[in-house]
């Protein structure tokens, strides 16, 4: 199971769609998602199977839920299960929901928030820097986005996507695949 983390809007749904198209039928998606429900009609409408879990205002869905909700979603045959979480700035990516990684998704013009709430960003697994292609002049580019992450979290696993256009989902596939047998939600199947 793997946690994705991020503020609203910043591409935590958007991402799972592109990630199915991604897949194209290769592994099956299952998604617990945060919020009234509109996100976990999203996800089924691209073909993933999802449950819609809440948390309560202001916060992320914590290990109780996570563990009530979770057999909803395996039971399905999936090969993955992400949780599609609230994040930064209301909490750590620490935050243990028994999940074998964590992903922290910031837009592409999110680097005040990333020196804003640093604490957000230590324990992740992999930061994707999300949006990509909205980005417009040097203000709002790579260079403040990563130096920001570079100040924070040296250590970190960067990977730089837009869902809309495809640039860099090749890699979070990648990354995704590689973790499959610490993130497959039953017995590793292939």
């Amino acid at each position: 199971m793997v946690s994705l983390l991020g503020a609203s809007g910043s591409g935590k749904t958007t991402l799972l769609t592109a990630t199915a198209r991604a897949l194209d039928g290769r592994r099956r998606l299952g998604t617990l998602a945060s919020g009234d429900g509109r996100e976990a009609e999203r996800l089924r409408d691209a073909g993933i199977r999802a449950v819609s879990c809440s948390a309560p205002p202001g916060s992320v869905l914590d290990a109780t839920t996570v563990a009530r909700t979770l057999p909803q979603i395996v039971c399905a045959d999936v090969d993955y299960v992400l949780v599609e979480n609230r994040g930064m700035p209301c909490c750590p990516a620490v935050s243990d929901i028994g999940q074998a990684a964590t992903v922290v998704l910031l837009a592409a013009t999110e680097d005040a928030q990333v020196r804003a709430d640093p604490a957000s960003l230590r324990g992740a697994d992999l930061v994707l820097i999300t949006k990509i292609d909205l980005r417009s002049g040097p203000a709002n580019g790579r260079d403040a986005t990563a130096a920001a992450l570079a100040e924070t979290v040296p250590s970190s696993c960067l990977l730089e996507i837009s869902s809309r256009t495809g640039e860099g989902l090749e890699a979070w596939v990648t990354w995704l695949r590689r973790q499959e047998i610490a993130i497959a939600p039953g017995p590793f199947r292939r």
